[in-house]
């Protein structure tokens, strides 16, 4: 048992070795595409599972077995990255080449626990929990640092929520992309579902065979091997933070494959006649851009960019479907602010496109010949000065198919590493047939614009329940800034960025949305068919303090008929059963005539809460004086 960090109890950590990994080389030297990843974090990437039927140490057992035979096959993710120096003529060496070494020294693996965490605190939240963070390992490491004290290179961990399991891993980007990096997750996944003994899954289709894998990295002919580089020391390249990063949030949204169609026709339908066809993710970038831009108020003569990962394989000769290591490109498209909001959304999706087209294996070697004789590093932290998007990941990856052996992934994301104000991660979406979701990580204040988007947010699919953060600096509730509010229908609150002149009616459609996606019969009729499957019961105490509104009682009930005789109703109130801190009661109002329109709520809120809710203007000024009563 080790620690706690923001709720999570990590309660072992050890290192896992590959099991009946084949003969290989032991030095696979690194390219041009690997090297300026030296100071990128580890890729962190983690899927939310349902509670699988048995947990504990049973459970770890499982997936760490599982783990070492996909390490067998992955062998390279068990190895470290080493430092070696170049014999230049200078004494002593100034230059150095760093290589991976398969050494099947291993992988790191942790077990962790988040008793206080429910999947749904995840899955239907839009904003994410900070505590998401706390679910990867390895957070905040370079691998430069990793290269100079021989860390490894890839690491897991699985971490046992109240109703269910986030097994996440960190993979060092130097080693891999992204695309290996979910190959590894799929192989892990299958060999955890064909050896199990938790299985409850549908038995799934027999899996196509697995490519051979290719350890060995492409270069240019031209290409130095090793590539020396001139400096004598890796923490040379280390880029400095002399101030605190910037505060961020992030938000999961999510896009119906009908709403993925819809973006796509608009965008085609704007540019016909201009030779080209959108694809679905241009049109949904496109979107993302204008939206991104307008949350960050950029004036119209403003530069702002789009960062896109293009993929080689299929792309560049010599890059076979097995290959492991680093085969992307990335690029920018550069447009003023104007030109992207005032030019329209396939205008837009028309500039990503052609820059996409431009691509061809010419242009993307073209790319990487220089970086021997010049070579640069990433540095992010440049990066986050709100006038650019940076989409990585990809729709294409096999996020959903992660079934371990109960049952698949209710959701994914990802962890802390990499993270500025306009980074934008893409993920397929659970429904599939062209669904998508988008993990988007801006600065607080141009966060809650974007969400207060009528256009960005009409094309969202609005989760069946939302969750937001409190606004600790404001309002009538004081809580910790790790405080999440949760309910089934939707938020109560905007996100404290909001304004005010938005706020009523922003939260209001919200609330209107989530009636008509969940209260038709069809839907009604799917929740209670699926509740003798699997029985829940309402806590009433576990509301307590927990952040949440909870409403009941209807303005449509007759409460003001109750004439028994002689006269009618002067009020109505309730009694103290299923009190919490945030319940609220809605009766018809007093206003004559089935209420005229009029309500009246009872509200319970702690003392404190309830003294500030009296003393908010804003709330006040709604509320009617009651009238005197005479008898």
């Amino acid at each position: 048992m080790e620690g706690n960090t923001g709720g999570v109890r990590v309660v072992s950590r050890r290192v896992i070795r590959p099991e009946l990994p084949p003969e290989h080389e032991t030095t696979v030297h690194l390219t041009p595409w690997d090297l300026p990843l030296l100071t990128a974090e580890y890729i962190q990437k983690g899927v939310l599972l349902p509670k699988p039927p048995t947990g504990g140490e049973h459970l770890v057992e499982h997936l760490a077995s599982s783990f070492a035979r996909a390490l067998g096959r992955f062998y390279p993710f068990a190895g470290r990255l080493a430092v070696a120096e170049v014999e230049d003529g200078a004494s002593p060496p100034s230059s150095i080449s760093v290589f991976l070494r398969c050494n099947d020294e291993g992988a790191e693996f942790v077990h962790a626990t988040a008793p206080d965490v429910a999947v749904a605190d995840i899955a239907a939240s839009l904003y994410i929990p900070r505590v998401v963070w706390s679910f990867f390992p390895l957070t905040g490491l370079l691998p430069a640092v990793a290269a100079a004290d021989s860390l490894p290179v890839l690491a897991a961990q699985v971490t046992e929520l109240s109703d269910g399991v986030f097994i996440a891993m960190s993979l060092n980007h130097v080693v891999g992309d992204g695309t290996n990096f979910w190959e590894f997750m799929n192989t892990w996944s299958e060999i955890s579902r064909s050896r199990s003994k938790l299985d409850i899954s549908p038995s799934p289709p027999p899996p196509s065979p697995s490519p051979p894998l290719v350890v060995k990295r492409w270069f240019l002919d031209t290409c130095p091997v090793p590539i020396p580089l001139p400096f004598a020391k890796l923490e040379h390249i280390i880029p400095r933070r002399d101030h605190p990063p910037p505060p961020l949030q992030e938000c999961f949204f999510a896009f119906s494959a009908e709403s993925i169609r819809k973006l796509k026709a608009k965008a085609n339908g704007e540019i016909a006649g201009a030779g080209a066809t959108i694809s679905s993710l241009q049109a949904l970038l496109a979107h993302v851009w204008r939206s991104v831009s307008r949350a960050h108020g950029l004036a119209p003569r403003q530069e702002t960019a789009y960062v896109l990962v293009i993929g080689c394989r299929g792309r560049v000769s010599g890059i076979s479907p097995g290959y492991v290591g680093n085969a992307v490109v990335p690029g920018a498209v550069r447009l003023t602010a104007g030109e992207v909001m005032e030019r329209g959304l396939g205008w837009t999706a028309w500039q990503l496109n052609r820059f996409v087209a431009s691509l061809d294996e010419a242009a993307m070697r073209g790319a990487i010949a220089p970086w021997p004789r010049a070579p640069e590093f990433a540095n992010f932290a440049k990066a986050a000065g709100g006038t650019a998007v940076h989409t990585g990941s990809s729709p294409r990856f096999d996020v959903f198919g992660n079934d371990f052996g109960w049952g698949r992934p209710a959701s994914v994301r990802s962890g802390g590493a990499n993270k500025f104000d306009g980074k934008v991660t893409v993920y397929e979406g659970p429904g599939g047939a062209g669904s998508m979701s988008l993990e988007v990580c801006l600065a607080p204040a141009a966060l809650g614009k974007l969400v207060a988007d009528e256009e960005f947010m009409g094309a969202v699919t609005t989760p069946r329940a939302m969750a937001f953060p409190w606004d600790c600096e404001h309002g009538s509730r004081r809580c910790h800034k790790n405080t999440w509010e949760t309910r089934w229908w939707a938020p109560s609150r905007r996100p404290p960025s909001a304004s005010s002149s938005t706020r009523l009616g922003w939260v209001a459609w919200l609330l209107n949305r989530a009636v008509a996606a969940s209260g038709d019969e069809a839907s009604v009729r799917r929740m209670v068919a699926a509740w003798p499957e699997k029985p829940s019961f309402m806590m009433v105490a576990d509301l307590q303090n927990a952040g949440v509104m909870v409403i009941s009682g209807s303005p449509r009930f007759d409460v003001l008929g109750n004439d028994f005789g002689w006269g009618m109703p002067v009020g109505v109130r309730s009694g103290a059963g299923n009190k919490v801190d945030g319940k609220m009661t809605v009766y018809e109002g007093r206003g004559g005539g089935g209420g005229g329109g009029s309500m009246a709520v009872e509200i319970c809120l702690a003392p404190e809460a309830l003294a500030r809710l009296v003393a908010d203007e804003e709330f006040m000024s709604a509320v009617t004086a009651p009238p005197p009563t005479h008898h």
